[in-house]
């Protein structure tokens, strides 16, 4: 099959996000559970308290890692058959989704190899089970950087699809900015200049600065921990409209609408662990 129309495309795109859900919460509790602010109690779950020790078994629950390589080979997919030479009205109509796959796969693999090391690479979709039993050259985090800083610099200028306001949201967010992913993929070279030129420039062109929010403190428990605080500065982390967000993941609200992030569950008291801080 070939992805030769604006709707093929769409549909293609949302289901690749439909497959970055799945991965979602994994990113953001590898990333944070390993962070000096994060620490476990008397109940976090066992596979979560591995992540925290940095000691994680081979029947811990987090490092089956198929399902980031779903999000890679369905990216896989849609770059070797998208035709970004179709044009309407005298514009490439494929080439904003081609730009953001290409981001998407960039990214994913980024946290594949900043979760689990050196990683089997392949940029060629696997369409049959014995192309899966393949033998494919690893990569760590280095060659990652480089492969996909070569392979994102000449879309930088290319703008995001945008599918209007979906469940309230601007659609454009659901996507990683090509500039943004570049320059992480530089700064993880510790090429600093370069990723500190892309984070200015992806700054620039959105006319983005950031916001003044007054928070205080207001209680204080016997343990020194805070209890509570008056601000609404949390207000840029919860509403998705805020320019305080410039990407996610869009998730459903609950589990029969579709893929729902747990992370609820894991950073927050809520009805569903006992009212607990796991």
């Amino acid at each position: 099959h070939t992805l030769d129309s604006a709707a093929d495309t769409v549909y293609s795109v949302i289901g690749i996000l439909s497959k970055v859900q799945s991965i979602a919460d994994r990113t953001v509790l590898m990333g944070e559970l390993r962070a000096d602010l994060v620490c476990d109690n008397a109940y976090t779950a066992s596979d979560l308290r591995e992540i925290v020790a940095n000691d994680v078994t081979a029947a811990n629950a987090y490092v089956d890692y198929r399902d980031f390589y779903a999000v890679i080979n369905n990216c896989n997919y849609y770059l070797a058959k998208a035709d970004t030479t179709v044009r309407v009205a005298g514009m490439k109509v494929i080439l904003k989704e081609y730009a953001v796959v290409k981001a998407i796969r960039a990214w994913t693999y980024m946290q594949l190899a900043l979760i689990y090391g050196e990683v089997p690479f392949y940029t060629q979709p696997i369409l049959k089970f014995t192309d899966a039993d393949k033998e494919y050259p690893k990569y760590d985090l280095a060659r990652i950087c480089d492969y996909f800083i070569a392979d994102l610099l000449p879309l930088t200028e290319i703008e995001q699809p945008s599918y209007g306001s979906i469940s309230g949201v601007d659609s454009r967010k659901f996507f990683f900015p090509v500039k943004l992913v570049l320059a992480d993929l530089y700064l993880w070279q510790q090429d600093y200049s370069h990723a500190a030129f892309y984070y200015a420039d992806f700054l620039s062109d959105r006319k983005l600065t950031t916001g003044l929010v007054a928070s205080r403190v207001s209680g204080i428990n016997t343990s020194d921990e805070v209890t509570a605080y008056t601000s609404n500065w949390i207000n840029a982390f919860q509403l998705p409209g805020v320019e305080e967000i410039i990407t996610l993941i869009p998730m459903a609200q609950t589990r029969l609408e579709g893929g729902k992030s747990q992370l609820d569950n894991v950073f927050s008291s809520t009805d569903e662990n006992d009212n607990r801080y796991p």
